[in-house]
């Protein structure tokens, strides 16, 4: 949700007394709503559990392959998050979250029919892009419908969701492919997708409409340098630090976050203005929310092969094993709103 919107739903009066959302069925949008979040966090830790069987497919991924499979989706995920809301403002969030969740639905059936690695990645990278659509619709739906009085609690509930999204995706990854081939995964997760758009289709309100500037131009910019980054970072160590691929995706990350940051600086309406990094509790904010994720994701990917290599763990006790990292998340959540 963009800043715009917050703002407009903050001022906004009591809703859910409007034809197009009735008390009975607004009463429903906090779970409806934590658990869209829940999907599309949960699979962010899931695929990690699935590596063991996709590494032993007829796919036969290289090491690289397999982290460009898991990483593909966060990638896009993370990087399209802020023009999605815009669009959810400009278009109808309800319209777009629905969008979303149909094409999270395809994003799995194309990865869970993948004959080979590329097309696996490209169902990841198409289901990143819808996890971006959902993730935004889903707060400014829910405080569309909440009094303001409330807003502080439904925001609590639905950060928590994230939380609890960790122990779903290791949980419930680890319960599927327990017993299940690693396609049971993206099939499970579109089944969840349509019964989800189904609900939303039913019980949602029509989301408002506000003017929200897609910047387009900041969004491929800022995409393409984080992919150029990523790039390096995942094939240094098979094709070698020095080697010059990498040292020419870095390279040109550094380019292209620099054209970015240049763009932004001159454009009326950007992406995200880099001037707010001159505030240093915003930027000790960001740099420590960035280096807990970084080192979160790579736990979750290491730890989870440590467990069913090295110690002999089934996926679903590495699952139960890796859970209890979400519960701190989920214990400090109320203490972080106001």
């Amino acid at each position: 949700m963009t800043v715009d919107a917050a703002r407009d739903a903050a001022r906004s009066g009591p809703p859910g007394t409007t034809p197009s959302a009735p008390v009975a069925r607004t009463r429903w949008m906090t779970p409806l709503m934590s658990g869209c979040v829940v999907l599309v966090v949960a699979m962010v830790a899931a695929i990690n559990l699935s590596i063991p069987k996709l590494s032993a497919s007829g796919l036969h991924p290289s090491s690289t392959q397999m982290l460009w499979i898991v990483d593909a989706y966060v990638l896009v995920f993370g990087c399209l998050l802020i023009p999605a809301g815009a669009l959810g403002d400009r278009f109808g969030r309800k319209g777009v979250l629905m969008a979303g969740l149909g094409a999270f639905a395809a994003g799995c059936l194309v990865s869970a029919a993948a004959p080979g690695v590329g097309v696996l990645v490209g169902g990841r990278l198409f289901t990143g892009l819808a996890a971006a659509l959902i993730m935004p619709a889903t707060l400014s739906l829910l405080l569309q419908v909440t009094e303001p009085a409330r807003r502080p609690q439904a925001i609590a509930a639905w950060t928590a969701a994230t939380g609890v999204a960790g122990a779903v995706g290791n949980l419930g990854g680890g319960a599927v492919l327990q017993w299940l081939p690693w396609q049971a995964l993206f099939l499970a997760g579109a089944a969840a997708a349509i019964a989800l758009l189904a609900l939303v289709a039913w019980l949602s309100p029509r989301g408002e409409r506000h003017p929200a500037n897609l910047d387009l131009v900041g969004a491929a910019l800022l995409t393409a340098a984080l992919f150029a980054l990523l790039f390096g970072i995942i094939e240094g160590p098979e094709k070698g630090w020095g080697a010059l691929p990498v040292l020419g995706s870095f390279a040109a990350a550094c380019v292209l976050l620099a054209a970015f940051a240049g763009y932004a600086l001159r454009a009326a309406h950007p992406l995200l203005d880099p001037r707010l990094f001159a505030n240093a509790r915003l930027r000790g904010g960001v740099l420590g929310v960035a280096v807990a994720f970084f080192g979160l994701f790579a736990l979750f990917f290491v730890n989870a092969q440590y467990l069913q290599y090295a110690k002999g763990y089934s996926p679903l006790l590495t699952g139960a094993a890796i859970a209890p990292l979400v519960l701190g998340m989920i214990a400090t959540t109320r203490g972080s709103i106001p």
